[in-house]
This record gives structure tokens, sequence and C-alpha cells, in this order.
């Protein structure tokens, strides 16, 4: 078991001043640095560790003043081998040799040590145009020592990271942190429609990953999605959202960043459904649940909310009790019926899952325990009569990414999955299946809303916001009533302002919009500070050694006991002794991830994620 915190506040002094003086002494003390720890009594395995956080220091200082942002050291050392013209192999080897060894693979032997050490003393000096002091020199080996090991590629891959070099008309080459070696990597982006504009979102040095990826005899790759920037993470219902019944456009996401929340008795109504569902999957023999003991519940929550909202009146709780009704009928009826066999018990209610590889993340409504059932509920009406219900297309894209999610999060496979969207109003389970095109689509609109969040921190607001008009998110050109009476006048009025307001309101807005947008950047991908942990990516992108050494995780907790109310309130955990010097970096308050950690490989992005907060 595993506590972390994404938040991660930690300081340190930057190891060496941009001041030229400074620089010059600074250089001697890095090396110094390297030859107190070959030097030290140290294992190898933390010696290893010691010298990757040193590089990793040494290239966040020297992106520093780049354009371009990164979220791990791969993507840094990359664009400084490119800047400086070091040739990446050598310390390439020194990266993945010490990542092996902080993970527990790789056991190395002192002369592999010693070619590592050479590759880092090298890349140290070509950096920073410094010759490598004579002390350290009679330690390393004279030549390089041959490699006679070939990557051996399968035909076929999961992803792939790859950090982009540069493109063509049907090719993207970069190169691959898992694949091991120094060659460029070349990936067609035109075999799908959904990615062909793909070139217009990137730019030298960006991440992507590949997915699902074949590999021709001639090592072309094919993958059959393309993810940019996937450290981001986008919201799986924000993505769904941008899905409109008149089109499929990324710049609804940016609307509905800035539309103003509201609370209406619709919304209400959606989150009474959702503890409708909790107490019926969890009622006890004995024990059923009721309307009466659910509302109250939900009304002992927001009763700010129920006392202020225009709509809350008789006929509003008439339509809740139905839904109750119709919610209770699918639990005790369909959930048994021999189509789908949904064992309630032992089941997952809102887990949250997070996908590094699809750039998503998201929270579940009921997920079995097994992962063969997974439920959507939404509240409100399917589209079409009654005899030809069916799923609104967000819902069902909705539903299409979490079974993704599932799939290269944990491996489960798609059609291990049975998906159903449960609409409050109706005591049925509407069955979904996803294809592939559908979901290559929402992974293309993901792109270019990370695309858009990228341009906001450079204040590209300035241009982005002016262009958006009801006409340019109508990309089917509907022309019903739905459209013409509602759905553009309520667009026309919110995007008014920014067409009409004077100059300077406009500058303040666009100069305080880009200053947000920097922040969140920073806040999910990290910045450039030296011994800095920010970022959530850094949940992933870091090691657990690197963690425990800013104190910002625990691992090997178990539990002693819960807090109990209808349900489990709080988790009492057993933290053992760690070793001397360890300093967590946690107070009360704070906001955690709870989740099961077996071995060097689980972490957030694999397992299920439980937040909570510190008391």
């Amino acid at each position: 078991m595993t506590i972390h915190d994404p938040t991660f506040a930690t300081q340190k002094l930057s190891f060496y001043s941009s001041n030229y003086f400074n620089y010059q002494i600074t250089i001697m003390e890095l090396f110094d640095e390297i030859w107190q720890y070959h030097r030290s009594a140290l294992e190898l395995t933390e010696k290893y560790s010691r010298l990757y956080g040193l590089l990793d220091r040494v290239c966040k200082q020297l992106t520093a003043d780049y354009g371009t942002d990164f979220s791990n050291l791969f993507s840094r050392l990359y664009a400084i081998c490119r800047h400086t013209g070091l040739k990446r192999t050598a310390i390439e080897h020194f990266r993945m040799n010490a990542r092996r060894v902080m993970r527990g693979e790789s056991f190395p032997d002192e002369e592999t040590y010693l070619y590592d050490l050479k590759a880092l003393c090298e890349a140290v000096s070509h950096f920073f145009q410094t010759p490598i002091p004579p002390c350290l020199i009679s330690v390393l080996p004279v030549q390089w020592r041959a490699q006679h090991h070939t990557v051996q590629r399968s035909a076929s891959t999961k992803r792939i990271r790859l950090v982009v070099d540069h493109w063509d008309e049907q090719f993207i080459y970069g190169y691959s942190d898992e694949w091991g070696d120094d060659s460029l990597l070349k990936a067609d982006y035109t075999t799908y429609e959904a990615f062909r504009c793909l070139p217009d979102l990137l730019y030298q040095g960006a991440q992507l990953n590949l997915l699902t990826v074949s590999v021709q005899t001639d090592g072309i790759l094919l993958p059959e999605l393309f993810v940019v920037e996937p450290d981001y993470l986008i919201d799986i219902s924000s993505l769904a959202e941008c899905v409109q019944n008149y089109g499929s456009h990324p710049l609804n996401y940016l609307i509905n960043k800035f539309k103003p929340r509201e609370i209406s008795h619709y919304i209400l109504l959606g989150n009474a459904a959702n503890q409708f569902l909790d107490d019926c999957v969890n009622e006890q023999p004995g024990q059923p649940a009721t309307y009466l003991q659910s509302i109250r519940k939900v009304f002992n929550d927001t009763p700010l909310a129920y006392t202020a909202c225009q709509g809350i009146d008789k006929e509003y709780f008439q339509r809740a009790q139905s839904q109750f009704n119709a919610i209770r009928e699918t639990v005790q009826a369909v959930f048994h019926s021999p189509t789908c066999q949904i064992d309630k018990d032992g089941a997952l209610l809102e887990p949250s899952f997070l996908c590094e590889c699809l750039g998503l993340q998201g929270r579940m409504v009921f997920l079995q325990g097994d992962f063969r059932n997974l439920i959507e509920l939404k509240s409100g009406k399917a589209e079409g009569m009654v005899l030809t219900l069916h799923p609104r297309e967000s819902h069902a894209l909705q539903m299409a990414l979490y079974k993704e999610v599932l799939y290269y999060s944990l491996d489960i496979p798609r059609e291990a999955v049975n998906s159903y969207l449960l609409y409050s109003q109706y005591p049925k389970l509407f069955a979904e299946r996803s294809a592939k095109a559908q979901i290559q689509r929402a992974i293309a609109l993901r792109n270019s809303i990370v695309a858009n969040e990228m341009a906001l921190k450079a204040d590209g607001g300035r241009q982005l916001l002016p262009s958006i008009t009801p006409s340019l998110l109508n990309t089917r050109q509907v022309k019903g009533r739905l459209w013409s009476d509602y759905q553009c006048p309520q667009l026309q009025a919110f995007l008014t302002p920014f067409h009409t307001a004077d100059e300077l309101t406009m500058d303040y807005f666009y100069t305080f919009t880009a200053f947000v947008a920097r922040e969140q950047f920073l806040s999910k991908m990290g910045d450039a500070r030296c011994d800095s942990n920010n970022g959530f990516a850094s949940t992933w992108n870091s090691d657990t050694r690197t963690k425990q050494a800013a104190g910002n995780i625990l691992t090997d907790l178990t539990i002693a006991n819960f807090v109990m109310n209808e349900g489990i309130e709080k988790v009492i955990l057993n933290i053992p002794s760690y070793e001397e010097g360890f300093l967590p970096n946690f107070r009360t308050g704070d906001i955690v991830m709870l989740y099961e950690r077996e071995g060097e490989e689980a972490n957030a992005t694999n397992r299920q994620v439980i937040r909570g907060s510190i008391e």
C-alpha cells in the first residue's frame, strides 16, 4: 500500500548561479560532487541514484531558458544533446541503466558502473566545455568497450514514448525512451484519417505516445493512436462534453472552462441519482434502500444548494422518486438477468484511474470487482423515441474511453469488459460497443485540446478566443429549432463580451488567462527548478527512490482499521520504520492518493487510486 502526495512543494537551492564567476566555481563543485559519490562507501544502487539525480539537476538548469517545456529527464536530455551536438548513445545508456538499477531490475558490476560514470563525466564536460578533473580521469576507463548487444524489436508493441525530432508529409521521426538505442524511429501518421493533421500540433521535442504499434519489416511503425503530450491529463467527462449534437470541436473545452459554474435542479437531480445507485448497490438483507433515506442523504450533503436553487418543488421530488424506483428496479432485476449477470457484491463505486498512455483520467460510476462489467449512470433521457431509444453520442464515447483506460492501464482486454449505460429514467441497461475510429477521433480531439492549452499559456488566447463563433462550432451545420432557438443564442450571449469589450479590459483578461494557464501547466507537467518534483506528472515519471528522497511518498503501508459511517469514511494506516534521515513531506490537510503497491512496477497509472486528505 502506498500513499503519495501529488502536490509536492519542496524547494532547494539551485546548485549553480548563472553569474559567470560562480558558474566556473560551480562546475568544479559539480565534478567534486561526482568524485565524492564515486569514492564513498555507498552501495552501487545508491551511487546510481545520486548520479542520476545530479544529471537531472544539470538538465533542468540547462533547459531553464529553453522555449520548450519538459516533463521528464529523457526529453530534457534529448534537447540538450541536440543543442550542444553531443552524441546521445553513452549518456542514454547511463540514464537507462540508472533507472533499471533504481527500480531493482538490474544489478551492474563494477566495470559497467565505471563506463556509466565515464558517460556522465564526459557529458557534463561537453555541456559546460570544462575538462574532466585528473582525479576522475584516473579512475575512468580509457576507451569505450565494444557494444555487442542488439535491440530486439517485436512485430508489435503496446506503447512507445517518442520525442519528436522532425516530420514530413507521411512520417514522424523521433527517439524512444524504451527501445534502448540511438536510432531514429519512423512512424506513419497517415494511415488513419483522424491523425493526418497531427503535424499542425507538433514541435521539435514534443512527446508522443504511440499506442498499439505494429512494426513493419522495414522498421516503419504503424500506431493505431497518437497521443500528444500524454503527461497532460484531460478528464474524460470534460472531453466527452466537447461532443455535441451540432459537432465536435476542441474549442468547446475552452468555452466550458470559462463558463461560470451553475447549480440547477437538473444537476442536483443527477447528483441525487448517483446517491440512489450507491444506496441500491450497497443495500443489505433486511435493510432495503428507500427513497426517503437516500433523498435525505442528498439534502444533508448539499443543504444550501437545495435551499437556494430554483426548481426544487414538488415536481422535482416526484421525478427524483421516479428515478430512484427505476434505478432500484435495474439493480434488483436487470443486474441479475441472464443477459447481464452483474455482480454487485465487491463492486467498485466511483473508482478513479490515471492513464498516462492515453493522456486521460476519469472516475467511473460502477465497475465490477473482476472488471467484467462497467456501468455509467446518466441522469435524464436517452435519444430517440420510446421504441428506438439509443444513448447520446457523448455518453457512448465516455463509456468507450473508460474501456480504453482499463486496457492501457490494467491490461484488461476490451472484449472482456461489458459496458452499459444506465439512464436513471429507464429501468434498463444500454449495452455499448466501441469502434476503433470512434476512439481515434476522440484522441485526436484530446490532442487538439492540449495544443490549445499550451497555446493559452503562451498568450495564444488573443488569437483563439476572438476566433470563436457559433458557426465555427456548428461543424455539422445543424439548423433545427434546438440550435436556432436555444444553443446558438446561448453561445452567442457567452461569446459577445469577448468581441465587444474594450481593448484595455481584454488585454488584462488575456494576460491573466495566460498566467493562470501557465500555472495550471506547471501544476500538471512540472517546472525546471533543480531538485524540484513539482508537477502531477512526476507521480509516474519519478522513480520511487526520487520520491522518497523528496519525502513525497510513503510505501509499505498496511491497513490498521476503518472508520465506518454508512460506508468507509476513514482509513487508518500503519506506517513502517524507514531509513534514518527520511523526512516525509506530508502535513495535516494535504490531498493524497492511496493505491495498492506490490512492487516497483506498481504506480498510480496502473492501479486504482483513492483520493483523500490527511487528518
